[in-house]
């Protein structure tokens, strides 16, 4: 029985890979909160996804990705640090033999493990706070352009659904804009 399994996924694992496109990426991030505190950080993120085919151009990406961001203000500095895992839907239009244009959407499911706010040598992290919520569910999308199947551009934008923060009749949602480059094995 087991040498059956170990069989059965050895075999659907190389009919994957071999439909399959792995990338690795970075960029640049822009997190906005919006409600008790509208302000927008900066920063990047850094990951990889694996764009399955699923029938023709139709293709399902899911990924996992490093995020930070900071902003200084006021004597104030932010920095919030955190995991995103988006399952995007894409369609892959040819334009000619080497270029892609690859709209896609889908849900991301962050989860923050450092917000913290600092003024001078006094800090906090605001996940220490019951009220402040570590996860986050966005929806979104984007384009992404492909070059000779070895380079990807892209932008996309998420829409939070999820109060990371309600309290004393106050929320906070957060949103992000996203644009950078993925190589493609």
């Amino acid at each position: 029985m087991k040498k059956l399994f170990v069989t059965l996924f050895a075999t659907v694992a190389v009919a994957v890979a071999a439909i399959a496109q792995p990338s690795v990426g970075a960029g640049f991030l822009m997190p906005m909160n919006q409600g008790l505190s509208d302000n927008q950080l900066s920063g990047f993120y850094a990951g990889l996804n694996y764009n399955v085919r699923l029938a023709g151009p139709v293709g399902i990406a899911p990924g996992v990705y490093f995020n930070y961001a900071t902003k200084s203000e006021n004597s104030v500095d932010f920095k919030s640090m955190g995991v995103a895992v988006p399952v995007m839907l894409n369609v892959g239009l040819k334009l000619g033999d080497s270029f892609v244009i690859r709209p896609y959407a889908g849900p991301t499911v962050s989860y923050g493990f450092k917000e913290e706010a600092s003024i001078g040598s006094i800090s906090g992290n605001m996940y220490d706070v019951d009220e402040y919520k570590h996860l986050n569910v966005m929806v979104g999308g984007g384009l992404a352009f492909e070059f000779d199947n070895m380079v990807r551009f892209e932008v996309g934008y998420d829409y939070g659904l999820y109060k990371i923060y309600e309290a004393l009749g106050s929320t906070l949602t957060r949103n992000q804009l996203h644009a950078g480059v993925a190589f493609i094995f």
